[in-house]
C-alpha cells in the first residue's frame, strides 16, 4: 500500500494509505505543489516518512510538527472569535506563532518577557486564556493532549475606588464642555468607557428613559434605565445636534467619533487624555476613566442596591465580579453606626 498520484492542472496530487505496523493510515488527497511526477513522488515519500515517524513516536511527534500559529489559525476558522480576541490572536501569531506546539510554555514565557512585560495581571490572564483556548481547540480536534503554559499569579483585587459627592461634582465641573456628557454618563450609568463611546442615538430612548448597550465586553447586550442626570445631559446634547435618529452620541472636540478600541490592535482609552486634564484641574490623583465604573458601583451598593441587580445593570458576567463591592457596603454601614453619639 502506498500513495498514488494524479495530475490536476499544472500540479500533481497525492493520496492513498500508509501502513505502520498493523495499522493502515488513510492520507487524504493533497497538492504536492510539483509540476513533475518525480518531484511529486519525492514529496510523497517525505510525507509517508513523516507519518510513520509521528505514529512511531506517539503524540509528542505531532506536538513537534505543529506550531502555535497552526493552533491559532484553526481556532479562528472554527470558532469565529470576537473582534477584540482576534486582535490578540493576530499579535500572538506575529510574535510567537513560529514556536513549535510542544514548546508552548516557552513561547508564553518569551511573550510575557517582551510584549507582555508592562501588562497588568488581569490583562495577562486574559491573553493567556485566549491563547489556551486556541491550543485546547486545536489539540482536541486532533486528539492530542494540549501542552500547559505557566499560569498568571493571582493578585488580590484592588479596593474599590469611589469619590465623595463633593469630589465627584468638582471633577465633573472640571471637564471641558465637550467631554462633560461622557463623564456624566460614566459617573451615573456605570458603563465601560468603550460602551459609552460607542453609544448610538438609535439606542437612546428618551421616551422610555433607557439605553440599549448593543456592543459589550462580554458580548451580552443589555437595556438599562437612564439616570435623570444622564437623561438631561443627553437630551440637551441631542437637541443641540438637531435631534438625529442615529449616529455616534459622543464626539471629540474635532467633531469625529472616538476611535473604537475593538478595531485597533493596541492603544489606551481614547477618553483618557481629556479625563486626565480634568483630574489635574480638580486636584484628584489616581482616578482613571475606568474608576468611574468603580465609583458608580460603590455608590449603588451604598445606596442599597443588591449585588445581583448591580451585576445586571453593570453588565458583569458573574456575581464573583461584583463581590468586591460588598466590602464597600460593610464599610458604609460601619460609618453610619459610628456616627451615633
Amino acid at each position: 500500500m502506498s500513495l498514488s498520484y494524479r495530475k490536476r492542472g499544472k500540479c500533481w496530487y497525492a493520496r492513498g494509505t500508509v501502513r505502520v505496523g498493523r495499522e493502515v493510515i488513510t492520507v487524504k488527497e493533497f497538492n504536492t505543489g510539483c509540476s513533475s511526477r518525480a518531484d511529486a513522488e519525492a514529496v510523497g515519500a517525505e510525507e509517508e516518512a513523516a507519518i510513520r515517524e509521528r505514529k512511531l513516536q506517539g503524540p509528542q511527534a505531532a506536538l513537534k510538527a505543529l506550531t502555535i500559529a497552526d493552533m491559532i489559525s484553526d481556532y479562528m476558522e472554527a470558532r469565529n472569535p470576537r473582534a477584540p480576541d482576534i486582535l490578540v490572536l493576530i499579535n500572538l501569531t506575529e510574535t510567537i506563532g513560529h514556536y513549535p506546539l510542544h514548546d508552548a510554555n516557552g513561547a508564553w514565557r518569551e511573550w510575557t518577557r517582551t510584549r507582555g512585560r508592562k501588562l497588568a495581571p488581569a490583562s495577562l490572564h486574559r491573553w493567556r486564556a485566549i491563547l489556551m483556548a486556541a491550543i485546547n481547540s486545536g489539540c482536541k480536534s486532533r486528539g492530542l493532549t494540549p501542552p500547559q503554559i505557566a499560569t498568571v499569579a493571582k493578585v488580590k483585587p484592588p479596593t474599590a475606588i469611589y469619590l465623595s459627592r463633593e469630589d465627584r461634582d468638582r471633577l465633573l465641573s472640571c471637564y471641558s464642555a465637550n467631554a462633560r456628557p461622557v463623564a456624566v454618563t460614566l459617573c451615573f450609568q456605570g458603563l465601560r468607557s468603550g460602551e459609552a463611546l460607542r453609544l448610538d442615538w438609535q439606542f437612546v430612548d428618551f421616551e422610555r428613559k433607557s439605553l440599549f448597550i448593543h456592543q459589550t465586553k462580554t458580548g451580552r447586550q443589555r437595556s438599562i434605565p437612564m439616570h435623570p442626570r444622564v437623561h438631561q445631559e443627553l437630551f440637551t446634547l441631542w437637541e443641540a445636534r438637531g435631534m438625529p435618529d442615529k449616529g455616534t452620541v459622543f464626539l471629540t472636540s474635532s467633531g469625529s467619533p472616538y476611535h473604537d478600541q475593538t478595531k485597533v490592535r493596541f492603544g489606551g482609552n481614547p477618553f483618557r487624555f481629556v479625563h486626565n486634564q480634568a483630574c489635574r484641574r480638580a486636584g484628584i490623583n489616581g482616578f482613571t476613566p475606568h474608576s468611574w465604573r468603580h465609583h458608580w458601583a460603590s455608590w449603588m451598593v451604598m445606596s442599597g442596591c443588591d449585588l445581583f441587580t448591580l451585576m445586571k445593570l453593570g453588565g458583569w458576567s458573574s456575581l464573583r465580579m461584583v463581590e468586591r463591592y460588598a466590602a464597600v457596603s460593610s464599610d458604609h454601614l460601619s460609618d453610619a453606626i459610628n456616627r451615633l453619639t
